[in-house]
């Protein structure tokens, strides 16, 4: 996996190495882990779900949608700037108010080699622009080990520290939901039939969970610029009624 070229580095899609990384068994697993699945259906409720991580890439779709995704950070000196490091909400990517990101370290990941941030109280503000990360005191970090998870809304205002060592930064996202709230279209793939993914062997395997038949999928692309709020279950969000969970306290 050579160096990312250019100023903010380039998407690893597509290359021999990440690509088989990404279908492993062991990486394909971690979403439906049985004790992070007890955590997220504590938190979001018993419809929770991991959003798909595979699908078969087709000649339209050489690089499908995923819900987890495998992250390889650079370091600095190779690559200053890459996408992480800018202030963001993964609501403007998804664009989907109640979804929750799971950030797993797969090594032992420090302030020195680039470990995330989370911005305190960031979710109550609705959609922030992308910017560059400056720090202040309502930033929060740590030093992460290995079986860590760090769970935010996708309101939450997140970032990475610059990666100022000679190592890769291995770590995935992984991102839940309920079936409560719609699932993007883009994402169709994981429904049962769909043909781009039923020859994926992960759904052969006892761990596998399809997903929930009850779910409604939403006509909505990745990335979508202003993609409209909506009223949460779990966050106050501006123009919303606060949710009962929030009243009389911080969420």
């Amino acid at each position: 996996m050579p160096p990312r070229v250019g100023a903010e580095g380039r998407s690893p899609h597509g290359d021999a190495g990440y690509e088989t990384v990404t279908v492993l068994e062991c990486m394909q697993r971690l979403g439906y882990d049985a004790d992070l699945k007890r955590v997220m259906r504590t938190l979001i409720g018993e419809a929770a779900f991991p959003l798909p991580s595979w699908a078969q890439p087709t000649p339209e779709a050489p690089y499908p949608p995923r819900g987890s995704v495998l992250r390889t950070v650079y370091p600095a000196r190779d690559v200053p700037l890459h996408n992480g490091m800018y202030e963001h909400q993964d609501y403007r990517v998804f664009g989907i108010v109640d979804m929750f990101t799971v950030w797993v370290p797969l090594i032992p990941i420090d302030r020195n080699l680039g470990g995330l941030l989370i911005r305190k109280g960031g979710h109550r503000h609705g959609v922030v622009q992308r910017r560059p990360m400056e720090p202040a005191p309502d930033w929060a970090t740590t030093d992460y080990q290995v079986g860590d998870a760090l769970v935010f809304h996708a309101l939450t205002p997140h970032a990475a520290l610059p990666n100022n060592t000679d190592q890769l930064r291995l770590s995935i996202d992984i991102r839940f939901q309920s079936a409560r709230v719609p699932l993007l279209s883009v994402f169709d793939y994981a429904v049962s039939g769909h043909p781009h993914f039923v020859d994926h062997p992960m759904t052969k395997c006892d761990w596998w969970e399809p997903i929930p038949p009850d779910v409604t999928l939403i006509e909505r692309e990745l990335f979508e610029p202003e993609p409209p709020l909506t009223a949460s279950e779990f966050v106050p969000v501006p123009g919303f009624p606060t949710p009962a969970c929030c009243e009389g306290g911080r969420p």
